[in-house]
């Protein structure tokens, strides 16, 4: 599909067949590699590291507190807010 924004959109199959949660709302991390490629993970409450990483956007968060938050931090950062995310065990896609 195609917007006229720039801003990036996804469709998350680890979201597939999820109901969305009664409490909370999920959670999308994402690492942009060099390749322009993403890696991700969903996290839902209750699971694990969903309260480190909703901690991190806690911190970071200076927009209205009606607006769904969405940040941008190092890697550094993100890994001293989750460092047990399976993110850091993911072989980089083949190109």
């Amino acid at each position: 599909m195609e917007v006229a924004s720039q801003n990036y959109r996804f469709e998350l199959a680890a979201a597939r067949g999820q109901n969305y949660p009664s409490e909370g709302s999920p959670i999308g991390v994402f690492l942009r590699l060099g390749t322009g490629e993403f890696l991700y993970s969903l996290l839902l409450p209750g699971e694990v590291g969903y309260r480190e990483v909703d901690n991190l956007l806690t911190a970071k968060w200076q927009g209205r507190a009606d607006r769904k938050r969405r940040v941008r931090c190092t890697v550094a950062e993100l890994q001293a807010a989750w460092p047990d995310s399976p993110l850091w065990d993911q072989a980089l896609p083949a190109l």
